[in-house]
């Protein structure tokens, strides 16, 4: 993964700024669900994972937040997914 590697080569390097604002990014990426690779109905990652966080109960703007998307794309998504 790229944060691994980032994390990596900024220790070997002694690059401390940056290993002081990857790993808070490593930890908020660990904590996000992984979806399967291979999804129904063509579906896009993105709108599996816009899916798995509604059926989770959130709404469109802690969608938004939390995959770093507006709240429009998040409703594009959702179109999407209807459209199928």
């Amino acid at each position: 993964m790229l944060l691994e590697e980032s994390l990596s080569i900024s220790t070997e390097l002694g690059m401390h700024p940056l290993m002081q604002s990857v790993r808070p990014l490593q930890e908020r990426v660990s904590d996000r669900p992984v979806w399967a690779s291979a999804y129904a109905d063509g579906l896009a990652q993105r709108e599996v994972e816009v899916l798995g966080l509604v059926t989770a109960g959130k709404i469109d703007q802690e969608i938004a937040e939390e995959l770093f998307i507006g709240v429009n794309t998040v409703g594009n998504h959702l179109r999407s997914t209807k459209q199928g």
